[in-house]
This record gives C-alpha cells, structure tokens and sequence, in this order.
C-alpha cells in the first residue's frame, strides 16, 4: 500500500490530475502524490474539498442557518494542524540539510494535506436514522477510526515521498503529530473521559464513547515516549539527508481535468442538497436548547410539547446533559414545569430519565421553596417510577432534615414535606 523513497532513484515527473489520480492518491500511490504536490492549483481543488467536508460533518449537527460558522471548522482545524505538522517537517528537513523555501513547500503540501478531504463523507452517512442510538455512536466510532487511520496512513506516505525519506522517519514524525493531536483533543472534549463524577448514570451510548475516549487515551499516554524518542532520533540522525522532490520545488506542472472540478463542485452541491430535512430538525433542536439554557423552562418545554418528538434530531438530547458537564438550566427548575405545566408524555418521559439515572440525584432539593417541594412531592407520587427515585434520594432528605433542624432553619410545613418525602420511598 505505502512505498519508500530512494534517494538515488530517478524522480518521477508530475502528470495531469485525474479522477483517476485523486482514487490513486487517497490510496497512497506514490506517483499521485507527486501530481498533487507539484500542481499548483491542487491546493484550490483542496479547499473546494474541505469546505464540502463541512457539509459532510456539521448538515445534520448544526443549525446551520444561525451558526454557519460551524462549516468553517473543517478549514480553520485543517490549517492549524497542517501548519503545525509542517513546522515540525520544515524543522527535520532544515536539520536533515534539505533546506526547502517555506511557503511553497507548505503550499504544496497543504494542497496534498487537503485533498484527504473526501474521506470525511463516511461522517455524513445518517446511521442515526436506521440504527438504534447505541449502535449509531458504535459506527460513528468506527466511522471516525477508520478516517483517522486512513489519514494517517497517508499522511506517511506523503510526508516521505514529498520529503524523500526514509519511511519509518515519516511513521515516527507523523505519529507524534497525531498522537499529540489525540491527547490535545481528548483533554478539550466536554465530557469526562472517566467516570470521576461519581453517581453519574451513562446510558449505553455514552459509556460506549466513554470507553473508546479511554482507549485512545491510554494508547496515546503509552505510545507518546516511543513517537517522540523515534522524532529525536531522525532529528539527530547523520549520514541521511532529505531532499524535497524536484517536481515540488518547482511547481506548476500539468492542469486538473475538468472532471475532477466537477465532482469537487458537485460534492458541494450534495453538501446543500442533503440539508432540508436535517436542518429544520436542528432548527427546533436550536430553539428548544436556547429557551432552556436562557432559563425560559416552560416555554421550552411547552415548544417541546408541541412540536412533537418528529420535529428534532433523532436520539437528541435537551440541556442539561449531566455526562457533558451541563447544568443549566437548573433541573429544579424544570422538574417544577414539570410539575406545573401541561407537558406532553413523551417530554416528560426524556426529562425523566434525567432525573432517575445515577446513583444521586441531579436535583438541589435544599434549595427548593416550599412550594417548589410540594409540587415534587406530589409530581413523584403520581410518577410510576417515583418511589424508586425517592429511595435513591431518601439519605439526602434525610442530612437535609438534620442539617436545617440543628441550624433552626425548618419550618413545620417543610418539615411535612420532607417527612411526605421518606413516606413515599416506603
């Protein structure tokens, strides 16, 4: 699948980019790597690329009439990662007595370093809508390892064709790269990659990211000293020197056929085709999430209610989501909507699992009026689940009572509904 570089070997001279060469090139053919490198108006064809990507990744994620920075994400990430990775190269081949010209070679690399674009149209394959959610982040997962891996794979290749390296230099470069960019990722997501926040209750779905997130970190921690010991030795290594590849140092090379644009354009156009259904679904998403989240409880719960569980986003989730860290709106607040308002069963039924998972409760039941506390009181003994939630939270009523009696802080109506409280976990 990959090939190594011999330095001794005759360069290949740059042909005309085809389809053909664009299948060749996501396939780690070594001669396709040399087209896209050497052309310069690859690097064109990459952004119409990227920004498609965007479309692939965010069409059914974001509400794109609102945010539509979201489409850009795909570009800013790629040039930041690309630089980075091309400082680290530039600074070996500098070492390694290469001496490449700085923004030309990083043109040409960022064109080849784009055009591993098109992989991520696996993310826009909707496997939400004909799996169950567990299964669908099971794909996604697997959607995501297989991207990752291919890239990286090709990222390799590339790194030691454009550079005329050795291949296992390229393995241990780009491998740093990677594994650093893992770590850096997995530290910013919003979700903790262990459990430390005890009590939280993971549905299957989420212990399936949780576990794969682990994973990726442990290996990442491990394999971090080989990557970086394996770097420093092709920085301090003599008796090798790279040399960028003659059809790279002097771009231009033959034009892109007019089939090649074509597709890049039309993976635009399918970009915008694909978006009506997903996107009225986030619109709905987007306005129930900014009602909740602005503290507007029961108008969102109320738009909830009626538009139906059609209107949103298959397996969606409102605020707060207890596995990502959120807590607003307060679910105080929205148990008391619950309690107050006209809601629709099925919305009952998803903030409900909110309030029964885990092994505490995501209520401040001390802060709670005493109007507040009746209601709860009440909304419990009519919930068939109800007496199993006040089981789980009888301890905490129970400290609550203490803790309030000895500050001379309970009143004899809290007191009732406290005691109504322990009576219906019986």
């Amino acid at each position: 699948m990959m090939e190594t570089t011999s330095e001794s070997s005759q360069e290949s001279v740059a042909r005309p980019i085809s389809l053909a060469t664009v299948g060749r090139f996501l396939i780690c053919d070594r001669q396709a790597i040399v087209d896209m490198a050497a052309n310069r108006h690859v690097v064109w064809l990459g952004l119409l690329l990227v920004l498609s990507a965007g479309f692939a990744r965010e069409y059914d994620a974001e509400y794109l009439l609102r945010e539509p920075w979201h489409l850009l994400l795909p570009l800013a990430a790629s040039l930041a990662t690309s630089l980075i990775l091309f400082l680290l190269l530039f600074v070996v081949a500098w070492v390694r007595s290469a001496r490449p010209t700085f923004w030309s070679s990083y043109r040409a690399f960022l064109g080849v370093y784009w055009m591993t674009a098109p992989l991520a149209w696996f993310y826009a394959i909707p496997v939400e809508r004909f799996l169950s959610e567990a299964d669908a982040v099971r794909v996604n997962l697997l959607f995501l390892g297989i991207v990752s891996l291919w890239r990286v794979l090709l990222m390799i290749q590339i790194v030691a064709v454009v550079f005329r390296c050795q291949l296992a230099a390229a393995l241990m470069l780009v491998m740093l790269f990677a594994d650093a960019v893992a770590l850096v990722m997995l530290r910013m997501a919003p979700f903790p990659i262990l459990n430390i926040m005890g009590g939280i209750g993971l549905n299957e779905s989420e212990r399936a990211l949780q576990e794969v997130a682990c994973s990726v970190m442990l290996f990442g921690i491990v394999s971090a000293p080989i990557w970086a010991l394996g770097s420093l030795a092709v920085l301090l290594r003599r008796n090798e020197h790279w040399k960028l590849h003659s059809a790279i140092t002097q771009p231009g090379g033959p034009g892109i056929a007019r089939g090649v644009w074509v597709c890049a354009l039309g993976l635009l156009v399918l970009g915008l085709a694909i978006l009506p259904v997903p996107q009225m679904e986030q619109a709905s998403r987007w306005r129930v999430e900014r009602l909740l989240l602005a503290g507007r409880v029961s108008e969102g719960l109320s738009l909830m209610s009626s538009s139906g569980p059609d209107a949103f986003p298959p397996y969606w989730q409102p605020p707060p989501r207890r596995f990502y860290g959120e807590t607003s709106p307060s679910m105080n607040e929205v148990v008391d909507a619950l309690a107050t308002d006209d809601v629709a069963d099925w919305v009952q039924a998803v903030f409900w699992e909110k309030l029964s998972a885990g092994r505490h409760s995501p209520l401040r039941l001390e802060d709670m009026t005493d109007d507040q506390l009746e209601r709860y009181v009440q909304f419990l003994s009519q919930t068939p689940d109800g007496k199993q939630v006040a089981q789980r939270d009888s301890p905490i009523v129970e400290y609550i009572l203490k803790k309030e009696e000895e500050a001379s802080e309970m009143t004899p109506r809290r007191r009732r509904l406290f005691e109504r409280y322990l009576k219906s976990a019986e």
